[in-house]
């Protein structure tokens, strides 16, 4: 670590059961997605009013579990959108 350089901690992580995606928190309230692949962002999920501490997938990756600052906890749809939409 460099003098003077502010630490900022690690942001909460977590990779799908099926190893197929990341779910990572943000500082500014969201959840976001992306495709261990491509590495593209294929979700962002809004819904916190505060910080997001935690993320999780289910055993079967279709739903991600965040809890945050806000004291809630929210259960999302991890399934990507269709290419389509």
């Amino acid at each position: 670590m460099s003098p003077g350089v502010p630490s900022i901690p690690p942001r909460p992580r977590a990779g799908s059961p099926d190893g197929t995606r990341l779910a990572s928190a943000s500082l500014d309230t969201n959840v976001k997605v992306w495709d261990v692949r491509s590495g593209q962002e294929v979700l962002t999920l809004e819904g916190h009013t505060g910080f997001v501490d935690c993320v999780a997938f289910s055993p079967d990756s279709q739903l991600l579990v965040s809890a945050g600052g806000d004291r809630t906890i929210k259960v999302w749809d991890a399934r990507p959108l269709p290419a389509d939409r």
